[in-house]
């Protein structure tokens, strides 16, 4: 029988590889959302690349912190939740486009 901390260990571990699954898959459709339309918001990575349950919903900002992604401008957020706020946009700099 596992002990608690070995029971605590699996459950880090299943996190951590669910989120950096979703941080890969999401940044992946963001390098291609920029290729194919110029620029990307959190609302798009949102609309196409749901969020695990069990993450926190802040994890989608992680996803820009890529050193191939460069903030370009800002833009009001569609998504009703947000109520218009203003959010971050972001392309590719010269060197990874």
């Amino acid at each position: 029988m596992p002990t608690p901390e070995q029971v605590h260990q699996t459950i880090l571990d299943l996190y951590g590889t669910e989120r950096e699954r979703y941080l890969r898959d999401a940044r992946y459709y963001a390098i291609w959302h920029i290729r194919e339309y110029g620029t990307v918001t959190s609302d798009d990575i949102q609309e196409a690349v749901p969020l695990p349950s069990g993450l926190h919903k802040n994890t989608t900002g992680a996803v820009f912190h890529d050193s191939r992604l460069i903030h370009c401008g800002y833009a009001l957020s569609r998504r009703p939740q947000a109520k218009g706020r203003v959010i971050r946009v972001w392309g590719l700099r010269q060197e990874a486009a």
